[in-house]
């Protein structure tokens, strides 16, 4: 979000240093009000679609970008589709992979043929930490 010019024409000094600081601060109060704390774990992660009238759909593979206890931010070659629901696993623990399902909030096109998805879990994982391959 940025200050439009006409706006920027039209407010006097202090309005415009407040309107600036509050524009600094928006990033920080929305990464602040975030629910679960977002860790960089790269893992494998498998995308199989959850209802059973998709279940014949090709398994997407791809890897994390990041993991929170609420979702994850995925790299992939295959786009999922945003508002769908998927049973993820990540793997990449010395323990068993993780599982759970969840939603397709946002897909973006990264670069040629990798897209970036975002999902969010039906209900918060247990991340184990401790067992995660470096």
């Amino acid at each position: 979000m940025t200050i439009s010019q006409d706006l920027y024409t039209s407010l006097d000094p202090e309005q415009l240093e407040f309107l600036t600081k509050l524009e600094e601060q928006i990033h920080q109060e929305l990464k602040d009000l975030r629910e679960f704390e977002r860790m960089e774990i790269c893992a494998g992660v498998a995308l199989s679609p959850a209802d059973s009238s998709r279940a014949m759909e090709p398994v997407i593979a791809g890897r994390t970008l990041n993991l929170s206890r609420g979702g994850c931010m995925v790299e992939v070659t295959t786009a999922p589709s945003v508002g769908d629901h998927y049973r993820v696993a990540i793997v990449g623990f010395r323990a068993d992979p993780l599982f759970s399902f969840a939603r397709c909030v946002r897909v973006v096109l990264k670069k040629d043929e990798t897209f970036e998805a975002g999902f969010r879990f039906f209900s918060p994982i247990e991340i184990p930490v401790q067992n995660i391959d470096a």
